[in-house]
């Protein structure tokens, strides 16, 4: 599937597996695991060619289509990395309308340091 490209159901078929089976086996969390290991090792293959790529499409006549695609695949984020709107697990504390207190007036929040 990773390194030929092939339809999971194809996959199947060639790996000798029912394509039930394969769904199956698709939902498993190590098998998942596994897929997703292969694609990172054929996708650190494939980028070590595109250094090589960009210097022979430098010397030649304008070809900016591959260099794009070069562009375009050495920013695909691993899938182990954030979503690709580029968030992070976490919190956000945004504090709006602020207002300052009265004088004299306690604070909402104190802080007490202990030794």
């Amino acid at each position: 599937m990773v390194e030929e490209g092939a339809r999971w159901d194809e996959a199947a078929v060639k790996a000798g597996l029912t394509v039930r089976n394969m769904r199956l086996a698709l939902e498993r969390p190590h098998v998942v695991a596994f897929l997703r290991a292969r694609k990172q090792v054929f996708r650190e293959a494939a980028s070590t060619a595109n250094i090589k790529r960009l210097c022979e499409i430098r010397d030649a006549a304008n070809n900016m289509p591959a260099v794009q695609a070069i562009k375009l695949l050495e920013q695909i984020p691993d899938d182990n990395a954030s979503s690709s709107k580029g968030l992070m697990p976490g919190f956000v504390v945004q504090i709006v309308n602020v207002q300052q207190p009265a004088p004299g007036a306690e604070p909402a929040v104190k802080v007490i340091a202990s030794d």
